[in-house]
């Protein structure tokens, strides 16, 4: 029994090691094994989370974190009043991406290996993006950008720099990148998080 034992316990410690790890580096690992680094250098403020209740702009007062922790009384789309030096991360009903807070013109980078499939004008909230397709159904979005460094087709590495930051498109609040990571699951595109998902979508 003890040599038995010996293994499953190296496995634990193993997956306990590993989790301490996530939590603690620049990098995380999604569920189709699509490893992201944080797209940028050096460290920033992390401005508002994934609403993994509803990351669909749509809003009922709440959100659930990455960690699974649900807040109640949350604003709407634009938090009043809210200060994340002394209050954390905002907590933004129906959040789709996790802001981090940096100034304009800040080098944005690759948070996986992929190939650009997007750089322009994306809409009237997020202006200015990158999407970047990672394989194995994932993708990564950079929003609210001042310019970009790479075309559509060009194949780019993790770390590599394809923008960067600002704040277009009437969304942004200030100078920030907006960053999102989605899963195609049956042709139908999931808002996703690569710190981990306890949200009903996925």
């Amino acid at each position: 029994m003890k040599h038995q034992f010996v293994p499953k316990l190296a496995i634990v410690i193993v997956l306990f090691s590993a989790a301490i790890s996530a939590l603690s580096s620049d990098r995380a690992e999604a569920q189709g094994g699509v490893r992201f680094r944080l797209p940028f250098s050096g460290t920033r403020r992390w401005t508002a989370y994934v609403d993994h209740r509803s990351p669909d702009y749509s809003e009922d007062g709440y959100m659930v974190v990455y960690l699974g922790e649900e807040r109640g009384n949350c604003p709407g789309p634009w938090p009043a009043n809210w200060d994340p030096v002394t209050q954390g991360p905002y907590c933004y009903d129906g959040h789709d991406g996790t802001d981090y807070s940096m100034p304009e013109n800040t080098p944005v980078l690759a948070a996986a290996p992929g190939t650009v499939t997007f750089a322009g004008w994306h809409d009237f909230w997020k202006g200015n993006c990158v999407i970047l397709d990672h394989g194995a159904g994932y993708n990564s979005r950079y929003c609210h950008l001042n310019g970009f460094t790479v075309n559509v087709g060009q194949v780019v590495s993790a770390g590599l720099q394809i923008a960067w930051s600002g704040q277009t498109g009437a969304g942004a609040r200030g100078p920030h990148l907006h960053f999102e990571a989605h899963q195609i699951i049956n042709a139908v595109d999931y808002v996703t998080d690569p710190y981990g998902w306890r949200g009903r979508l996925v």
